[in-house]
C-alpha cells in the first residue's frame, strides 16, 4: 500500500527525526539526520552501535520517531509520527540504502558510525495548514 503523496512529500522536505526507544528504565529519545525511501518504506539514520539509543535498538527493536515543522503559529502546525521496526544495515547488503544516505549527508573520514533503517507500519500526519486538526493516516503491514 502506498504511502499517501502528502504525506511523503512532506517527510522528503525535512531531515530530522526524533527516535524513541524504550529500556528497562523507561523511554528515551535521540535525534538523527535521515534521508526517505518510500520504497521500504524505511527511514535510514546513522549512529554509534555503542550510543545508549542504539543498545536499547539492538534489545527492543520496535520504535517511534517524529518530523515536524517548527513554528509558533499554532494553523501551521505540521509533523508526522511514525512506528515501526528498526535494523542495522548491512554494508554488504543494503549498500544501496547506505548510499543514498551517504550522498546526502558527508562525514569526515575518521567517524566509524552505523547505519540503520526503520520500517514504518504505521505514519500519521497532522496538518493544520489543510485545516485544524486534520489528520491522515497511512498504516502498512503488520510489525515484522
Amino acid at each position: 500500500m502506498l504511502i499517501p503523496d502528502e504525506i511523503s512529500q512532506f517527510i522528503s522536505e525535512h531531515f530530522a527525526l526524533t527516535i524513541a526507544v524504550s529500556s528497562q528504565n523507561g523511554p528515551y529519545c535521540a535525534s538523527c539526520f535521515y534521508i526517505f525511501d518510500p520504497a521500504g518504506p524505511d527511514f535510514v539514520f546513522s549512529s554509534s552501535r555503542f550510543s545508549f539509543h542504539a543498545e536499547e535498538m539492538l534489545k527492543m527493536p520496535v520504535v517511534a520517531a517524529c518530523i515536524h515543522k517548527e513554528t509558533a503559529n499554532i494553523q501551521e502546525i505540521q509533523g508526522v509520527q511514525i512506528c515501526g521496526r528498526v535494523r542495522e544495515l548491512s554494508e554488504n547488503h543494503e549498500c544501496r540504502l547506505i548510499d543514498l544516505y551517504r550522498d546526502r549527508f558527508t562525514f569526515p573520514g575518521d567517524i566509524e558510525t552505523a547505519f540503520w533503517a526503520i520500517r514504518a507500519n504505521y505514519i500519521k500526519m497532522t496538518d493544520n495548514t489543510a485545516g485544524f486538526g486534520y489528520k491522515r493516516v497511512w498504516q502498512g503491514n503488520e510489525l515484522r
